[in-house]
């Protein structure tokens, strides 16, 4: 399948997922296309088998993978875009290192679609949730149903789609403008809405990929840090967006999730003036002494 001009570029950034990663190659392997796809794979320097395993894959299928990792450390917002700026195809599907695809001609349907839409920018379809701690299938309680075709205005409201359904046209001129933010999550709300620009987004009913829960590294980060680069993003989207409504539903989001914040603070400071509070404070304190010398003799 290698082309110097590949229809579609399937970009698939990961970080110490040696657990998963097997999976999510074999779910770009056994696509069944029409045209030619490439894989553009990126590891963000993987202390675990990460590498060692996509290198197994590259010999195994050298016509089909492209591996672009850094040398250093990037960060997933950064290794998420870099991989998205290293694809030469006219689309790009999206499926990190941890979710995977179970259906082979997923990307023959999306394409077929945008092919035969021109009005469209984005398509994505149903998954399966897997939750990792319980290794149990369930609701679907992250995303919010909605209609088949949905615009900007709708994703302004908050997002709907999960990164391993997603296939968008590509639009260079998003990247300068996702530069300019700077750090910040989630990566893949802030690639929608700018996208979203440039077309209408279509949502097809067919369960094509599994993704995982409690397995990523933005599901596994710390939940009010999570919440602040989230604030941030939206915060960044609104000063980049011109639409009326879709300023308005971002300012909604804004000032929901400061209120939310400011209940998690006060909160806080309920806790931390509690008698419970520094009485824990105090049981803990031979405890981290002890951990403090056995650092100390290592």
């Amino acid at each position: 399948m290698k082309n110097q001009n590949p229809l579609v570029s399937v970009c698939c950034i990961t970080y110490n997922q040696e657990k998963f990663i097997r999976k999510t190659l074999d779910g770009f392997v056994m696509q069944k296309t029409t045209f030619p796809f490439e894989v553009v794979i990126s590891d963000d320097c993987s202390q675990d088998k990460t590498r060692a395993i996509i290198s197994d894959y590259k010999t195994k299928y050298p016509d089909l993978f492209r591996d672009v990792s850094p040398v250093k450390n990037m960060g997933s917002m950064e290794n998420f875009f870099y991989s998205q700026e290293q694809a030469k195809g006219k689309y790009i599907a999206m499926c990190e290192g941890d979710d995977y695809w179970i259906d082979p001609l997923k990307l023959q349907k999306q394409v077929d679609f945008l092919e035969t839409h021109p009005d469209y920018a984005i398509v994505f379809h149903e998954v399966k949730i897997w939750a990792e701690e319980t290794q149990e299938f369930i609701k679907n309680n992250i995303t919010r149903p909605v209609p088949e075709t949905t615009t900007q205005v709708d994703m302004s409201e908050g997002n709907y789609m999960h990164t391993p359904s997603v296939m968008f046209r590509v639009h260079k001129e998003i990247y300068p403008i996702i530069h300019s933010y700077g750090h910040f999550l989630p990566d893949d709300y802030a690639c929608w809405m700018l996208t979203a620009e440039y077309g209408k987004i279509y949502r097809m009913p067919d369960v094509m990929a599994v993704y995982r829960v409690g397995s990523g590294i933005w599901s596994t980060s710390k939940t009010i840090k999570n919440d602040l680069k989230y604030l941030s993003t939206i915060s960044k989207l609104y000063v980049s967006m011109t639409d009326d409504i879709v300023k308005e539903n971002l300012h909604k989001q804004i000032t929901e999730m400061i209120n939310s914040l400011c209940y998690v603070e006060e909160n806080l400071n309920a806790i931390r003036s509690s008698k419970a509070y520094h009485l824990g404070k105090l049981l803990l304190k031979p405890f981290r002494w002890m951990k403090r010398i056995g650092r100390k003799n290592e």
